[in-house]
């Protein structure tokens, strides 16, 4: 499970100094690994394991490093995330730390076990939200099930399910690896004998958490020396040396290779008021894909992986009232959407003006935010409001979040919609995020990134959130179990 660190949420940090002291006389252990998108090197995994004696007790630090670097179009976007625990013997965790480092942004997670309990924070743009975490003895990190291959093998057919703690969603899951038996693979330039164990995730519910199955290939030894992880059309890893894993790796671009390419090609897309579209998913129900709401419904087909979706440009006189106020996560601040920030406010005051009405502060915020971010770029990864209000760089993710929190400080309900949409010279729907704002009781989309009131009818949802809590980008997981899998054909344009 450690190998799909890289994709979501918070990863994580060594132990702070508390915890540093001298280690017993056996050294650090460490492996390095290799990691591949469709065949192309996009970085690396640096595991370390180091004993260490605190107050007379044995404990075992765990450090795992993933540094990766994909392109985006023309921007090149380094995500280095690092993930930590101190442990009892056994696995029992003790101590948690993260921290996630990508286009300057630097988020960081944590917490110590007390008598029970974890006080989980997350800390970023000078912000701090926290989450009691009930915790028992039996839980353990992330790469353990991994690590227990070795000293605890599987026999064919054995399963064992572990409770683990994902720094990517910063929630508790269950784990069950189960052994399936020899066979060959692809390694190192040949086929070679390796002992396969299949690894599935699920929530403490038992549904499965999109983009974390994995496939373990181990040698005579017990030791993982391949993965292959469900994710981005297959994310493999391979066991290899330093010298290997630091080596340059090839140009991935995410943007280029995750495109859902359309045989039909929309003439004047973002002027578009209706469209229909035949969706289906390779391995889902496409009713748990997408939204449905105001402005989007879904009728599922006779195979419940397909359905005809419709979306509308729908403002805030269109479609039915909602009943009663929104929830208070829509005004309030949160570690992203923090629209306390001074340069937010101000930012909002210079673009609502003398404007009383909702519904003209919305609009004028969200044209102020295309105007002046004049930087579009691909380099930022997830920026927070108040750096984006600070640098007015970024691409969707950056207009988005910043267009919320102005909002918001605006008092006006916001939050965010994670979706798809149609990219006219790439003939293909591509990732997208933009905002939604409460007005007349409606929630009404708007995208700054297009300079849009109303969205259009290529603008697809899939998720929307307000960003709040421990686990802010739990909502992007639908778009992990999206890629390579998903179809989208428009089949009638208005």
């Amino acid at each position: 499970m450690v190998r799909v660190l890289a994709w979501l949420g918070v990863a994580v940090l060594a132990a702070s100094s508390a915890w540093a002291q001298k280690p017993p006389a056996t050294s650090t252990r460490e492996t390095w690994d290799a990691i591949y998108l469709s065949n192309t090197k996009v970085g690396h995994i640096h595991t370390q394991i180091t004993p260490l004696v605190h107050n007379g007790r044995n404990l075992t630090r765990v450090q795992v490093t993933t540094v990766m670097d994909l392109k985006r179009e023309k921007d090149v976007s380094r995500i280095e995330l690092r993930f930590g625990t101190i442990e009892a013997e056994g696995g029992e965790v003790l101590r948690i730390d993260s921290r996630i480092k990508m286009g300057g942004q630097d988020l960081q997670a944590g917490g110590d076990v007390v008598n029970g309990r974890m006080n989980f924070t997350l800390k970023t743009g000078g912000r701090t939200t926290s989450q009691i975490i009930e915790w028992t003895p039996e839980t353990r990190g992330p790469y353990h099930p991994e690590l227990d291959l070795k000293t605890n093998p599987l026999k064919p057919g054995e399963s064992r399910t572990y409770r683990i703690f994902l720094p990517q969603l910063n929630q508790l899951a269950l784990a069950t690896l189960t052994g399936i038996g020899k066979e060959t693979t692809p390694l190192y330039g040949a086929n070679r004998e390796v002992y396969r164990v299949d690894g599935k995730v699920t929530d403490l519910n038992g549904k499965s958490i999109a983009g974390m199955n994995t496939t373990y290939y181990l040698n005579n030894e017990g030791e993982v020396v391949k993965t292959v992880t469900d994710v981005y059309g297959g994310m493999t890893t391979v066991r290899t040396t330093k010298e290997t894993a630091l080596a340059p790796g090839g140009s991935f671009d995410i943007v280029q290779n995750f495109i859902i390419s359309s045989r039909f090609q929309i003439a004047n897309p973002y002027q578009t008021r209706q469209v229909q579209y035949n969706v289906s998913m390779k391995d889902a129900a496409v009713a748990s894909i997408f939204a449905v709401d105001n402005r989007q419904s879904l009728t599922p087909g006779s195979d419940p992986k397909t359905g005809r979706l419709v979306v509308r440009a729908m403002g805030p006189e269109d479609g039915q009232p909602e009943p009663g106020p929104v929830a208070e996560e829509y005004l309030e601040p949160n570690p992203i959407v923090d629209s306390e920030d001074s340069r937010v406010v101000q930012h909002m005051k210079a673009a609502v003006g003398d404007a009383t009405d909702p519904w003209t502060k919305a609009q004028r915020i969200q044209d102020w935010v295309h105007r002046n971010m004049v930087d579009k770029n691909f380099e930022v990864t997830f920026a927070t409001a108040s750096e984006t209000a600070r640098a007015l760089s970024g691409d969707c993710t950056e207009h988005a979040v910043l267009v919320a929190a102005m909002c918001r400080a605006a008092k006006i309900p916001a939050r965010v919609a994670i979706g798809f949409i149609y990219v006219d010279r790439l003939r293909g729907f591509g990732y997208h995020m933009w905002t939604e704002v409460y007005v007349n009781n409606r929630w009404v989309g708007i995208d700054a990134s297009f300079q849009q009131n109303v969205v259009d009818a290529v603008h697809i949802k899939l998720k929307d959130t307000s960003l709040k809590g421990v686990s802010p980008f739990e909502q992007f997981q639908t778009v992990v179990e999206t890629a390579s899998k998903l179809s989208i054909e428009p089949v009638e344009v208005r």
